[in-house]
């Protein structure tokens, strides 16, 4: 019988061939070498070969402060939209509060004094207060929360909502292609979506 982490190797790139998803090539010598890491990477990847993923930057209502924000989007509107939309939710929904310093005149149009704590390069285009992250088990299933969350009753409940706390128009949402993933021990591995 051979080794659980060939076959689990021998699964996923069956399985990823068969769907038209990308795995990095995993070398021989280092799946003998160390099986517990790939055995972990494989395990990992598996639910994520056919995800579709979304990603939303939102500005805040320039009338509230960051924590405000944050506040009533937690709070209010995400269990307000669970509500509406459980059947259909993403499988993860991650949101990123960009961090930020007090530095008068120096930040953009929807934070004029509290500008993104940068490490390099210039923001001027995006002037959001969260990056959020919608991952789907599917682009189906993706498109039955789509459908679902522009149903008229439904949107318009979440509209009357985001008007108290988003920039009006400033929401801007994309899709996700591939990514690539590095772990601790460096090994690479891509999805799509």
């Amino acid at each position: 019988r051979r080794p659980l982490s060939v076959e689990l190797l021998e699964a996923t790139c069956i399985h990823s061939r068969c769907q038209n998803s990308t795995v990095s090539t995993i070398h021989a010598t280092a799946l003998v070498a160390a099986p517990h890491r790939y055995i972990r990477a494989v395990t990992r990847l598996l639910p994520a070969i056919m995800s579709y993923t979304i990603v939303l930057f939102v500005t805040r209502n320039p009338n509230l402060t960051s924590e405000e924000f944050r506040d009533h989007y937690e709070h209010t509107h995400i269990p307000l939209a669970h509500s509406l939309l459980a059947t259909c939710w993403p499988i993860e929904f991650k949101r990123r509060y960009l961090a930020r310093i007090s530095r008068k005149g120096f930040g953009g149009p929807a934070n004029p004094d509290r500008p993104p704590l940068r490490l390099r390069g210039e923001m001027m285009e995006l002037d959001c207060d969260c990056i959020a992250e919608m991952t789907f088990d599917s682009e189906r299933r993706f498109q039955e929360f789509y459908k679902k969350i522009y149903a008229k009753e439904n949107a318009a409940i979440l509209a009357r909502d985001e008007e108290k706390f988003l920039q009006k128009g400033k929401t801007r949402v994309i899709v996700v292609g591939e990514t690539w993933s590095t772990d601790e021990h460096g090994v690479t591995t891509s999805e799509m979506g």
